[in-house]
């Protein structure tokens, strides 16, 4: 049986300017000043995700960075929406954004930057929307809800005024001017959709869970190194009979288990704001292979509930040569069928992802990983006030356990501030497609007689490529839609491209028809509607989750579906088509 444990090792202070002692027990998670008691749970495989979720990073689907607050009087500040990933390193890993806070996100969406500013009561947000000159556009509102084109735009500037007068500013990763309170560079950028890159001259860069600075360059930083697993480096403190440190065997100050056996690791990347597609994974490690040997990459489906399912999304592998100590593995994934055999489908992730690497501890001398030291704070914290993503695999006595790495460091040199590795350095090569309708217009009039309906669409892949769904109103099959001798050209004035429907004759004796069209892409999809003849009556429009909605026969339906329903908004009802 496999169970899920995330072990959060104490601080406890020692000498050592680089180390702290890990300390685990079952205790419920307790903090009182610099005293911060360990957390320990085990949970059966089934549900494992639950512990997840209790350390609120899979329901919130946050990173593990935030906007700073000051703890009282007057600041202005925001987060960022959930959702959206870092920017690490290329495949090769020779380049990286080391000292900047990129991040990309999906275009076409609605995204959140939320207000956590204290004591302000006027706001004004200012967002680049005009890139030819620059010219900001001003939103008047708490919260900043903004979709963005495909493109790369720094994060919006948010400026609040409190009751006396006083004004702040804020941008996320700006340093400011304590004197004069002004602005400076922005150190974060945003990609929107699409591929990732800097310039023109820089490979694409894989997406990642840590965050590098916290408002600059200052609160983290990445590249942290742990020497998790060695038969070896003794001069580590290492085990040379389990290959790990003693805390994985200490009953009082440690894990506590009886004959562990170390396994691989594991990351855990959020759920999108939108889904995006991949093809590869690369993490910054070193291992020491003493014959040749495959490690093996496993990505399991994490559900809305938070659960780490057995459903797996993806599959790959990294072969080693004991030659070379191996810096970069990379390994090419494939999607899997109902049976679980390979297929060359594109790989989807529209969730919560679990990636698991797992090694033939026999053919491995040491390994040395990579981690992103994302989370700062000082020894008297009162809260933990950040998630982790990044778990060791171990087996005891038959049962494979996740803990967290047992790894907190000292930030400074005067010791006042702790440092924990949240994340491994763990890319994926992620495009965030998109397939929208020119200037919104997803709804044609067919002639009577009989002719073509078009639409202007955008979409990252050419919609030739794209697969169609469609249904009549009343009827439910369409064949008065012809979609074997659909066509789809470039218009280059617009750069988008039209898809043009052959549409039958209307019959004798029917007024009018309607169908709604299901343009469906790999991670993207687009309804259409085609209307024939006399207008149905019926409104199309999206579900809107503060109405009702009824059948047709006046029952309450909780989840409307496709359909055509009458929609209750206070006292206004009217017949929609969803």
């Amino acid at each position: 049986m496999k169970k899920f444990a995330l072990l959060l090792s104490s601080l406890a202070v020692v000498s050592s300017a680089f180390a702290v002692t890990p300390q685990v027990s079952k205790a419920i998670q307790k903090v009182s000043g610099a005293n911060i008691e360990p957390i320990s749970v085990s949970l059966s495989k089934e549900n494992k995700g639950n512990v997840l979720s209790k350390v609120n990073i899979v329901k919130e689907n946050k990173l593990p960075m935030k906007a700073p607050k000051k703890a009282e009087g007057f600041s202005v500040s925001y987060e960022e929406p959930s959702g959206i990933f870092a920017l690490g390193f290329s495949e090769d890993g020779m380049y990286g954004l080391v000292g900047r806070s990129f991040r990309k996100a999906p275009a076409y969406t609605p995204l959140t930057w939320t207000n956590t500013s204290v004591g302000a009561t006027e706001f004004e947000w200012e967002v680049i929307e005009d890139f030819a000159t620059g010219t900001p556009s001003i939103y008047k509102t708490t919260d900043l809800t903004h979709s963005e084109v495909y493109s790369f735009i720094d994060g919006p500037i948010l400026y609040g005024m409190d009751a006396a007068g006083e004004a702040d500013v804020f941008q996320f990763g700006a340093q400011i001017d304590n004197k004069t309170g002004e602005l400076g560079e922005s150190n974060v950028a945003y990609y929107y959709g699409g591929d990732t890159s800097p310039d023109y001259n820089v490979p694409e860069l894989g997406i990642s869970t840590y965050m590098y600075g916290q408002n600059g360059t200052e609160d983290g930083f990445i590249g942290v190194g742990c020497m998790a697993y060695s038969k070896s480096n003794d001069e580590m403190g290492l085990d040379p009979v389990t290959g790990l440190y003693p805390v994985f065997t200490d009953k009082e100050n440690g894990f506590g288990f009886e004959d562990p056996k170390f396994l691989g690791y594991a990351n855990f990347f959020p759920a999108p704001a939108a889904p995006y597609l991949i093809s590869k994974l690369w993490s910054w490690m070193v291992v020491t292979p003493n014959k040749p040997t495959v490690i093996e990459m496993t990505l399991y489906k994490v559900s809305d509930e938070g659960e780490v399912t057995d459903e797996i999304i993806a599959q790959g592998s990294c072969s080693l040569d004991p030659k070379d100590k191996t810096q970069w593995l990379i390994f090419d994934l494939y999607a899997l069928d109902e049976d679980g055999l390979q297929t060359d489908d594109l790989i989807v992730i529209d969730s919560g992802v679990l990636a698991e690497m797992t090694f033939v501890v026999d053919d491995i001398e040491e390994v040395y990983p990579v981690a992103a030291n994302g989370a700062v704070f000082p020894m008297d914290a009162n809260e933990i006030p950040y998630p982790f993503h990044a778990y060791m695999l171990v087996e005891d006595e038959g049962e494979i356990w996740f803990p967290r790495t047992p790894y907190p460091y000292y930030y400074d040199s005067k010791m006042t501030k702790l440092s924990a590795i949240t994340d491994w350095l763990w890319m994926m090569d992620a495009v965030f497609p998109w397939t929208y309708a020119i200037d919104g217009e997803t709804q044609a009039q067919a002639p009577v007689e009989g002719g073509t309906v078009s639409f202007n669409i955008s979409s990252y892949y050419g919609i030739e490529y794209f697969g169609y769904d469609v249904t009549d109103y009343v009827n439910g099959d369409c064949d008065w839609i012809d979609f074997e001798t659909a066509t789809v050209e470039d218009n280059e004035e617009l750069q988008c491209q039209v898809l043009t429907l052959p549409v039958a004759a209307l019959p004798e004796g029917v007024a009018g028809r309607s169908a709604i069209i299901d343009v469906i892409g790999a991670g993207t999809s687009l309804k259409l509607y085609v209307h024939q003849g006399e207008s149905t009556g019926v409104n199309v429009v999206v579900s809107d989750k503060n109405a009702e909605y009824f059948d047709l026969q006046g029952r309450r339906v909780a989840n409307p579906e496709k359909g055509i329903y009458i929609k209750k908004t206070g006292n206004k009802a009217e017949k929609v088509l969803l």
